[in-house]
This record gives C-alpha cells, sequence and structure tokens, in this order.
C-alpha cells in the first residue's frame, strides 16, 4: 500500500509513537487554526461577501470540529494495529494538504478586499497557520513540508504580483524562517524517530535482562532432576502463605513426604533406575495434589507439600492416604520392576504452627510419628504429638546416662531345633528398667539409639557381655546377637566384633548374627559386602522378622544368609488367614529349596508347634519353651529341660 507519511521503512514502534503524539497535537492545532480563521473572518466582516467571511468559515468550522472529536476518540496506539495507525497517519496527511489548499484559495480570495494593514495581518495568519500546522505535525515530515509549500507559495506569488518592496522584503524573511522551521521539524522529527529506536532497542534489552533474571530465578527455584519446585521455593512458599493467612485466617497445610524403600532401588538397579523413579514420584504427587497444592523436592527422596485445598482434616487425610496409596504402584524399568512406599507428615496453619519453621518441625514430627506407624496411613500434626516428642526427649536423656552407666542389661531365650528338640542357641535381648521411666521398650529405646548414634557404644557393651556369659555355656550351644541395621553398613565395624570375639577367646562359629530386612534396604551392596566379610571370618548370618518388610527371595539370590527367622505374625493359630498359613508354607518351602534353615519365632501353644513342624520348620523359638531369663538362670534351665518338650508341648515358661 503507498503511504504519503514515509520516505523509506518505518518501525512499527516509531508508527506507534508518531500516532500517540499526533493524537495529542492534533486536536490542538485544529483549535488554534479555529481561532484564527474567526480572527480573519471578523476582520472582513461587511468587507468581504458573506461567503467568504462568514459560509466558507462555517464550513471550515464544521469541518474542523468533526476532526477534533475524531482524534478525541482514538485509542492508545498500543490497542490499534499498525495497518490501521497507517491509514489514519495517511489519511491525516491527506486532509492536512486539503485543508491547506482550501485556506491558501480562502486567503488569497479575500486578498482583493484587503488595504495595506490588512494584507500585512492575512500574511501574518498564512505564516503563522503553515508554521503552526507545520509545528503540530513535527511527526510527519512529508506533511510539514507539503503544507509550508501549499501555504506559501500561492499566497507569495499573489504579493508579489503587487509589485510592493516591502512587502518582498517581508516575504523574503518570512521564506528564510519557513526554510528553517522546515530543518528544525526535520532534525527533530530524526531524533524523535532515533529516540524511539533507542528506546525500543533499551527496553528490548531490559526484556532480554528480565528474561534472563527471570531464567536464572527458575532454575535458582527448580530441581534439576524432577522440574519440580526445590527447597527454597518450597520455603519462599511457606513464607507467602504464612504472610497471606495473617490477613485472611485462612487454613492450609504444609507436609513432608519421605520414601520408604528407595535405597535398596539405587543400590541394586542402579542410580540411572533411582532418578527415574524420583521423576516418576515427583508425577505421581503432582497429579495426585493437582491445583489444591504445590509439590517440592526437598533433597534426596524427600518431599514438600503445600495444600491450600481442603474443607476439613478429614478431606487432607484422605489426600494424604491418596499420595501413599499413589506411590505404592509398581515402578516399571526395562527388565525389572521396583516397589516402595511413602510415609506423610502434615501440619495445619496455624494451629501446627505459625511460622514456616514451626510448621516444617510439626510436619517432621508427624512424619516420625506416621515412620512410626505399621499402617502407614499419614499423621496430621496434634499437641499430643509434642507430648510424644517430650517423651522420646526424655528416654533420650535416660538412655545416655544408661549407657553411660552399662546399665542396659541383657535377656536370653532359647532357639529349640525341632527334629532334636535340643537347645542349639540362646538370643540375647536387649532389656532395660530405668528408676524413673521404669521398663522401656527394647523396639524404643533400640530405636533412639540408632537415631543419636548411642547405637555404637550400646552394642559394644550388649556384645562384651553376651560374650562373657556364652562362653559359660556348652560349646555346642551358639550365641545369637541382633545387629543393628546401622551398624551392619557401617564401614569398618566387622573388625570391632572379630575384636570382640578375639578379646573374649569366643569361636566365630559359635556367633549367630541378626539382621532385619532394613539393614538390606539401606544401602544393599554396603551390607552385601559386610555379611560376606562376616561369614568368611566364620560367624553365620540370619535374616530376622523375614516376611514384614521389602526383603524378597531375589535378594536371598545376591546375599547368602545362613538362617530365615520367620516374622511372629506368621505363627499359626485358629484366627490365621488361609491364605497367611500358604505363604507362611511357601516361605518355608523355597528357603528348603535355597538351603536355607528357618526359625519360626512367637510359638506359644503346643499346636502351634505342630503346625510349624508340618510346615516344615527347621528351628522354633517361643514362650512354649522358655521366656527371656537373665544369664544367672541359664544354667539351671539347660540342667532343667527335657528336650522331649519339644515332643509332648509341655511348657517351661
Amino acid at each position: 500500500m503507498s503511504s504519503f507519511s514515509y520516505g523509506h521503512a518505518i518501525s512499527s514502534e516509531v508508527l506507534l509513537a508518531q500516532f500517540d503524539m499526533l493524537k495529542k497535537q492534533i486536536p490542538v492545532l485544529y483549535s488554534c487554526l479555529l481561532v484564527n480563521m474567526i480572527a480573519v473572518s471578523a476582520l472582513f466582516s461587511g468587507a468581504a461577501p458573506v461567503l467568504l467571511y462568514a459560509a466558507v468559515p462555517a464550513l471550515f468550522t464544521v469541518l474542523i470540529g468533526r476532526r477534533i472529536l475524531h482524534w478525541r476518540r482514538q485509542k492508545p496506539g498500543s490497542q490499534v494495529s499498525a495497518t490501521d495507525i497507517r491509514r489514519e497517519l495517511d489519511r491525516t496527511i491527506a486532509l492536512a494538504w486539503a485543508l491547506s489548499m482550501a485556506l491558501t484559495v480562502w486567503v488569497v480570495a479575500l486578498l482583493q478586499y484587503a488595504h495595506g494593514a490588512e494584507i500585512i495581518l492575512l500574511a501574518f495568519f498564512t505564516w503563522t497557520t503553515a508554521v503552526s500546522t507545520a509545528s503540530n505535525l513535527a511527526y510527519l515530515p512529508n506533511a510539514n513540508k507539503g503544507i509550508m509549500l501549499i501555504s506559501a507559495v500561492p499566497f507569495t506569488a499573489c504579493i508579489v504580483a503587487y509589485g510592493d518592496v516591502q512587502f518582498g522584503v517581508s516575504l523574503i524573511l518570512f521564506a528564510t524562517f519557513a526554510f528553517v522551521t522546515v530543518r528544525v521539524l526535520l532534525v527533530h522529527f530524526s531524533e524523535f524517530t532515533e529516540g524511539v529506536s533507542n528506546r525500543t532497542e533499551l527496553q528490548e534489552k531490559q526484556k532480554q535482562t528480565e528474561a534472563a533474571h527471570q531464567e536464572v530465578k527458575r532454575i535458582a527455584l527448580t530441581d534439576t532432576l524432577t522440574s519440580l519446585p526445590n527447597r527454597r521455593a518450597f520455603y519462599i512458599e511457606l513464607e507467602r502463605l504464612t504472610q497471606a493467612a495473617k490477613a485472611t485466617g485462612k487454613k492450609w497445610a504444609a507436609g513432608v513426604i519421605d520414601l520408604n524403600g528407595f535405597k535398596p532401588i539405587n543400590d541394586v538397579f542402579g542410580h540411572r533406575s533411582g532418578d527415574a523413579v524420583l521423576v516418576a514420584v515427583g508425577q505421581r504427587l503432582t497429579e495426585t495434589v493437582g491445583d489444591g497444592g504445590m509439590v517440592t523436592r526437598l533433597g534426596g527422596d524427600e518431599f514438600g507439600i503445600i495444600i491450600w485445598k481442603f474443607d476439613d482434616q478429614a478431606e487432607l487425610l484422605r489426600l494424604g492416604n491418596d499420595l501413599n496409596q499413589a506411590l505404592s504402584y509398581p515402578y516399571e524399568f526395562e527388565f525389572s520392576t521396583a516397589m516402595l512406599s511413602g510415609s506423610c507428615g502434615l501440619a495445619i496453619y496455624p494451629d501446627g504452627g505459625k511460622t514456616p519453621e514451626m510448621l516444617l518441625e510439626n510436619a517432621d514430627t508427624a512424619l516420625y510419628q506416621a515412620k512410626q506407624s505399621k499402617s502407614q496411613s499419614p499423621v496430621i500434626y496434634s499437641p499430643t504429638h509434642c507430648d510424644e516428642v517430650r517423651e522420646l526427649a526424655a528416654i533420650e536423656q535416660a538412655l545416655r546416662r544408661a549407657v553411660a552407666a552399662e546399665a542396659i542389661e541383657l535377656a536370653y531365650q532359647p532357639i529349640i531345633d525341632l527334629r532334636s528338640g535340643q537347645v542349639v542357641a540362646f538370643e540375647a535381648l536387649a532389656r532395660w528398667t530405668d528408676p524413673q521411666l521404669g521398663t522401656v521398650r527394647p523396639d524404643r529405646f533400640i530405636d533412639i539409639a540408632e537415631q543419636t548414634g548411642l547405637i555404637v557404644e550400646l552394642t559394644d557393651q550388649l556384645l562384651r557381655k553376651a560374650l562373657a556369659t556364652a562362653r559359660t555355656w556348652p560349646l555346642e550351644i551358639k550365641l545369637s546377637f541382633n545387629l543393628s541395621a546401622i551398624l551392619l553398613v557401617r564401614a569398618g565395624y566387622n573388625l570391632s566384633i572379630i575384636s570382640a570375639l578375639n578379646t573374649a577367646g569366643f569361636s566365630t562359629r559359635r556367633l549367630h548374627l541378626e539382621i532385619t530386612e532394613t539393614a538390606l534396604m539401606s544401602s544393599f551392596e554396603l551390607a552385601r559386602k559386610n555379611i560376606s566379610e562376616l561369614r568368611a571370618a566364620g560367624i553365620s548370618i540370619a535374616l530376622d522378622d523375614f516376611g514384614t518388610g521389602y526383603a524378597s527371595f531375589g535378594y536371598l539370590d545376591e546375599i547368602t544368609v545362613d538362617t530365615l527367622k520367620i516374622d511372629r505374625s506368621f505363627v499359626p493359630g485358629p484366627d490365621m488367614p488361609v491364605g497367611k498359613r500358604q505363604i507362611l508354607k511357601a516361605i518355608i518351602g523355597l528357603s528348603a529349596g535355597l538351603g536355607i534353615p528357618t526359625i519360626l519365632e512367637g510359638i506359644e501353644q503346643h499346636k502351634q508347634l505342630e503346625e510349624a513342624k508340618e510346615a516344615g520348620c527347621d528351628f522354633a523359638q517361643g514362650y512354649l519353651f522358655a521366656r527371656p531369663m537373665p544369664a544367672g538362670n541359664i544354667a539351671e534351665y539347660l540342667a532343667t529341660y527335657d528336650p522331649d518338650q519339644c515332643r509332648t508341648g509341655k511348657s517351661a515358661a
């Protein structure tokens, strides 16, 4: 499309700037022009025909008024397309030229009725109108040049025709002024376009800088593996919601999710598969939470969640269960499948904490409760958890004193060979009675010992005591000793065990170490290495509580153990489901196929003993044979124990 307004291509930014400036200037231009016309019309009132001094100005007034209204109604350039702006500017130039021609004709027509000073006034009107119009159209260079020529040339020619020298000199001055004015306006427009271009370039650079800043900010707040928000983003959102909730009083929840069984996936399948699982976990959590919250990766196998859409605690618990359920589905690899689960702790603002720090601390407390629960259900923090934490703190302090005083004692429970009925071993069981706390369950204080690092010193003490006691037993009876999962994967701890055996003068072949499935899960490769070293030294290994965790017979193909100790939950009984009874037989059968003897713990009744024998179990342990006893009672027990009680079921408890 042809254009009056440009002699060369012009950017859309300049086009918008021209339009916005003209939107302000043109109404002023038309208003000045209207005032000048009314003044000239009044000057020639009665001296010139009505058509010239009244009708023509009235026509101009209507036209100019419409143009003023037209420009007043114009939207900002940013809301108009470039094509429409170009079309409007072309129309403005054409109208400016046409109006200049019409005004020039009108002024020339009035010249024949002018005398003396009136001619000077007409000249002044012509030139001021031309200069005013050109100045107000400074942002349309082709327009102001055309207006100067159209307005000045015809009028100048008419004045020259009069032959008046004084007028001629004045016209030369006016012409010079017009030339200078046009030059100034052209320079102004050039500077204007350059300024717009510089501003546009600066804005573009600012946009690029801002985009780069936003990208850096995004990277700083994003976990590179899962593409989820990271720990820093989690804290920022917690702070934002806390501040907002102070004004609105709206409740929301923060939570922490920890994966159970993730470490073995890295060890068995490799870190690449472990990374794939973490990505899948992030996707599952995000899909489950939806637009009602935010999922972040805090680090390792720990994820943070923020929930801002829930009606009550029941709904929040349902969401927590949905999250745990989503994590429990199989994770498919190229050649294998892995399983894991999640534990979820939640805290609701403001009851669960009024600051991000308190919310997270209490969510962690709830997470601890969730991990302790065998149901694996999500836990919402409540003040009762504080009581639990205080109780744990009291146990920890008392435990530190007890370890320092070597006050933790051992009780011993026999393990019976179901074929011969003979006692083949005693399991050493930690027991603790505190003067203030009373009797503390082993699972509680052992767990605290593991968390605080006291487990190393405590195990050293108990192993030393157990070895000293076991040295007094008949040589055919072994010592079964529980080894913490933390110590099994502790570098160099094998040497501590062997050193304790050498110091006590106790044969490695008489020591039976019991490890839990958790030990295998915590660091599979290191557990396998240490087990191999212990077995090479002559120490036998039993896998304790088999059937309750994540270990499977697939792991037994990777790690060789000497005995499987089946959890007491599989002890046969009248209320035992048929399916579980079949699982017991399957475990015993598969163990026999692998050449691994089995021990069933928790036998309390003769009927349970008979069913264990029928299932093919090799060894048994439980109250039917004896309750855990102090070291000083073992000699009497062995002296009075009748192997036939294994056959008759006569209780020795």
